[in-house]
């Protein structure tokens, strides 16, 4: 049972999760919590992929490193003109590997420093994991239901790397903005203190800005 004096927060709630289904399988150890475990386990790293695909959303927008086309991806949307001419939306579904995939790309196009490693033995076993998954969610026979210890094993070591991955990506992006926010008030803190050098400059690009606006 989860503890009501626990923080109850998205990613806290998925972690009690997984820690209740880890404690009911270790003590049973039957197919059904088998089954339970492999899916809650997914039903966490597919809730975190979330948490990671808003917090780039967010950094890619404040550090303006995202395109059009690359938010729209991140929106799961895509747009279509129909005989009339008109624009409407559509919503467009993204697989969960895919958009783990896509969300990495654009972390390290925020941070180079950021890598996910995919060809690792981790990112196997999540893919693997996933099939597991899919099979038991899908079942077309009872033999489809059935898994050994292998199949847990692999579900458990897939969910463990994704959250590493996933946290260490994040870190990195973190560090990133700090860094790009104290630059910005570093430069607030000379304009202030009315530095020749950032007025010089502050004023140089107001120019260039107001001219571009004109040849608009």
């Amino acid at each position: 049972m989860h503890d009501s004096n626990l923080p109850h927060s998205f990613s806290a709630v998925l972690l009690l999760d997984v820690a209740d289904a880890l404690i009911h399988y270790r003590a049973t150890d039957d197919q059904t919590s088998k089954r339970n475990l492999v899916r809650v386990l997914f039903t966490a790293i597919e809730g975190f992929i979330w948490i990671f695909r808003e917090h780039i959303s967010d950094a890619a927008q404040t550090l303006e490193t995202i395109d059009p086309s690359e938010q729209a991806v991140l929106n799961e949307v895509s747009y279509h003109v129909d005989a009339k001419g008109r624009i409407y939306e559509q919503t467009r579904f993204i697989p969960m590997l895919t958009m783990f995939r896509f969300i990495a790309r654009l972390s390290e196009k925020i941070s180079p420093e950021t890598k996910v490693d995919f060809s690792s033995a981790g990112w196997e076993q999540l893919r693997s994991a996933q099939t597991i998954r899919n099979r038991i969610t899908h079942p077309k026979s009872t033999s489809d239901l059935r898994l050994d210890d292998e199949d847990v094993a692999i579900a458990i070591d897939a969910f463990y790397w994704a959250i590493e991955a996933l946290e260490d990506a994040m870190d990195a992006v973190n560090v990133k903005v700090r860094s790009e926010l104290i630059e910005f008030n570093d430069i607030i803190t000379k304009l202030r203190s009315g530095d020749p050098t950032t007025l010089n400059a502050y004023r140089a690009m107001k120019v260039y800005v107001e001219s571009e606006s004109k040849h608009r």
